[in-house]
């Protein structure tokens, strides 16, 4: 991961892009107490949403394993805001969105899934949100890059019953290999074929394991264009469905990410602008809720 260090020139360019995000009715960084150190995360909830008295779907969007340069705690939860774009993104279809901000071990800020403190911060924040804000428990999202992705897979295995939908990105479901009591938790996957970080073999197979696992009856292609190509399994247990769209020689970033050309630049391969993966990501999520028997 000390890659992204070659990058980090490309952040006086990143924070330009800043400028574009929508202005929020809560657009803030905050703190989780959580033992032996708070945690941070940034929440963002788009103007009108408090007013319109409304419930609206969540959206918790983590990052990939960074660098953590001196005095700078929350740099992998802000870098994954400017990837994939998603404060704007939310901004303009009405989701919460939130950034979470993972530890840092040895001077690198990623996802530990050896352990249940990650999980349980995940789990503390939506939680507390809910209890604040108009959150529908029906339709309550994860998404995130690489560390994230993996701990989305973690989160889906055991608490099927909470998220609606995840959405892991040059991820693979190594910390979720057995989830015999788990639902059929749909999923949207995406993976380059030329990522050397998190092979795209472990990818696929995530997906097509977690389809198997679930009584998927049926395969097809939904997408074929230029460098990517999506498939879906359908008519699964609970009448959910699996996606998985790759991109040829692509590698470890995100999808048309409007950040992502500073992974890529950082080492880590190149990015396809054949698919958005932050709005697709959102379509997907959209179309999915818990069943009414469990809320």
């Amino acid at each position: 991961m000390e890659a992204y260090i070659q990058g980090f020139s490309c952040l006086l360019i990143l924070t330009t892009l800043t400028g574009c995000i929508a202005n929020g009715a809560i657009d803030e960084w905050r703190t989780y107490a959580q033992s032996p150190e708070e945690r941070a995360y940034h929440l963002f909830v788009p103007e009108n949403i408090l007013e319109n008295e409304e419930l609206v779907p969540l959206v918790i969007n983590m990052h990939g394993a960074t660098p953590s340069p001196p005095a700078t705690k929350t740099f992998g939860s802000a870098f994954q805001k400017i990837i994939t774009g998603m404060p704007v993104h939310s901004a303009n279809n009405g989701y919460i969105v939130v950034h979470p901000q993972a530890r840092n071990i040895g001077g690198t800020q990623y996802w530990v899934t050896s352990d249940n403190l990650d999980v349980d911060f995940i789990n503390g924040i939506v939680e507390a949100l809910s209890n604040e804000l108009p959150i529908d428990p029906r339709r309550i999202y994860l998404t995130g890059f690489s560390s994230g992705g993996i701990l989305s897979w973690k989160l889906a295995c055991e608490y099927s019953d909470r998220y609606a939908a995840i959405a892991p990105v040059a991820a693979d479901r190594r910390a979720a290999t057995e989830c015999p009591n788990a639902r059929s938790v749909p999923v949207l996957s995406f993976h380059g074929t030329a990522d050397s970080t998190v092979g795209f073999e472990g990818g696929i197979n995530s997906v097509t394991s977690w389809a198997e696992e679930h009584q998927c009856q049926t395969k097809e292609i939904v997408f074929s264009e230029k460098d990517s190509t999506c498939e879906r399994w359908s008519n699964c247990d609970d009448g959910s469905e699996m996606q998985f769209c790759s991109s040829q020689e692509a590698g470890h970033t995100w999808p048309s990410g409007p950040g992502s050309f500073v992974i890529s630049a950082a080492g880590y391969g190149r990015t396809s602008y054949t698919l958005d993966a932050t709005d697709l990501i959102w379509k997907f999520f959209a179309n999915v809720a818990l069943p009414d028997a469990i809320h």
